[in-house]
């Protein structure tokens, strides 16, 4: 089954979505209190990086805040600095404020560099029943070489 750009992105956009209703994103914005405007970041991984030597995606999916509200639509995607929390606020008026760009846009030119071994990798696995006939003198139905 062959997904298109947007069929990725539908399910990116659907994730951020569920991510900002989960419990752990609330109990985030409650003990944080963001206020203003800005870009939350996702963090994009589970690991501690401090006890393995891993490399890390510069990139992180990003939901805006106005006026202190979360507006999950449109994702946005930022190269901010690393951060270790699961949630990471950055005001529009600070320094570290990353540039971000949005989701379609980096999907493309993401998308343009992977290759199909990665699309097998996160793609879904069927079982399906095919027969190939195979013609060497070891392979003989007969058994016979």
């Amino acid at each position: 089954m062959s997904k298109s750009r947007s069929d990725v992105q539908r399910q990116i956009e659907r994730g951020v979505s569920t991510v900002t209703k989960s419990s752990a994103f609330s109990d985030w914005f409650s003990s944080e209190n963001p206020t203003g405007d800005g870009l939350i970041a996702i963090n994009n991984s589970f690991i501690y990086r401090d006890l393995v030597e891993t490399t890390k995606n510069a990139r992180y999916l990003c939901i805006s805040l106005k006026d202190g509200k979360v507006l999950s639509d449109p994702v946005s995607v930022a190269k901010p600095q690393t951060f270790n929390p699961d949630f990471k606020f950055f005001k529009d008026s600070s320094k570290v404020m990353p540039e971000s760009q949005a989701l379609g846009t980096a999907l493309e030119a993401e998308l343009t560099g992977l290759g199909q071994l990665v699309f097998v990798l996160i793609g879904e696995i069927e079982d399906v029943i095919s027969e190939v006939e195979i013609d060497h003198s070891h392979c003989r139905p007969d058994g016979r070489r």
